[in-house]
């Protein structure tokens, strides 16, 4: 039998040939149609530069009388554009499906969750739960169960953030029921998105320790499917609550998932591996820190991680949001402690404690 992922293959395979094919016998619209399915199953193997590639050839050769391939293919390309945060080309495509006031899920609806996600990533959540509730508004009409119960788990999420957690527990019942109408190999993606709302609803209801484990088995379920997007979404959002439940256990989960999202984002070349990073980054400063005899408090760790990073003092009280006076007084008790008297003095100092602290791990 074979792999999700010798499937994903096989069938971005059989789409490349049948392009060719299709542009040997100038077949052009065609051939654009099956470019754009292409790109599709490009983004869910990872391949992010063919998925692109695919989309735009796609885009020129589908003719503007076939409304249905020219959206498809405009699609492909709007999704791509997210993917790499280019929000001004995403939202060049998607005003262009959405000038009237939609009025049903299809074709409209999945253009709208790329908006949702869009001004998600920009942390305008207002706009995001607007096009969010005018999104679960067109599907609850609409008879689909796949496409809509993905998209609602980024809806749940913001309901989440929001403290809407009625709001959220309804959409998840309902994407509940929807799933089974579904035919049974149909299911495990549309599963494995509802194990995330689950996973969200808890990490703000139940506390954060509840939702790892429900975030891990999202992950492993998307693993199994050759979904690296999403998987490494899934482990991001275990980290990060992990993270929150701040015990050593729980830290090395912590470490551990951030990992495994932080390498496959990487291999993606997502922009979101630079937040992965990042959080790496700090995970280790904060180890080779506290683990000193120096006595660092946990603001001076802070202050220190950040220093390390290279930010400024006013960039530091404004991750931190205090005021640079207050961000002054921490340095000036780390240089007394360490035995420095500048900055980049401190962060060599930091670094060596941290290249120390990673022998010892």
């Amino acid at each position: 039998m074979l792999t999700k992922a010798a499937r994903w293959d096989a069938a971005a395979k059989h789409a490349r040939v049948a392009a060719d094919q299709a542009l040997e016998r100038g077949a052009y619209r065609r051939a654009g149609q099956l470019l754009a399915r292409l790109s599709d199953v490009e983004q869910w193997r990872g391949n992010w530069s063919a998925a692109r590639l695919a989309a735009e050839d796609a885009l020129l050769l589908v003719d503007e009388d076939d409304p249905q391939a020219a959206r498809a293919a405009r699609y492909a390309v709007a999704v791509c554009s997210v993917l790499d945060h280019s929000w001004a080309d995403a939202e060049r495509l998607i005003a262009a499906e959405t000038t009237e006031a939609p009025q049903s899920f299809f074709p409209q609806g999945p253009f709208l969750a790329l908006r949702m996600r869009a001004q998600m990533a920009a942390k305008d959540l207002p706009a995001a739960l607007q096009t969010g509730e005018r999104l679960h508004e067109l599907w609850v009409r609409s008879s689909d169960a796949f496409y809509g119960i993905g998209f609602s788990e980024t809806f749940v999420d913001l309901l989440c953030r929001a403290g809407r957690f009625s709001k959220a527990e309804e959409i998840l019942a309902l994407c509940q029921q929807r799933l089974r109408w579904l035919p049974p190999e149909l299911r495990p993606l549309p599963t494995a998105a509802i194990m995330m709302q689950k996973a969200h609803l808890a990490a703000r209801v139940k506390g954060s320790s509840a939702a790892v484990s429900g975030f891990l088995e999202a992950e492993e379920s998307y693993r199994q499917l050759a979904a690296p997007y999403q998987g490494a979404h899934a482990a991001a959002a275990a980290a990060r609550c992990a993270l929150e439940a701040s015990g050593k256990a729980e830290r090395q989960t912590a470490r551990s998932a951030l990992t495994r999202a932080h390498e496959s984002l990487v291999a993606l070349g997502s922009p979101e591996a630079e937040e992965t990073g990042s959080l790496l980054r700090r995970m280790h400063w904060g180890k080779a820190l506290s683990g000193t005899a120096m006595l660092f408090s946990r603001r001076e760790t802070e202050v220190g991680t950040l220093v390390a990073e290279g930010l400024t003092n006013n960039q530091i009280a404004e991750r931190l949001v205090v005021s640079p006076r207050t961000v002054d007084n921490h340095l000036a008790r780390m240089f007394e402690k360490v035995g420095v008297h500048s900055r980049m003095a401190l962060a060599r100092e930091l670094n060596a404690r941290l290249l120390l602290s990673g022998k010892q791990d």
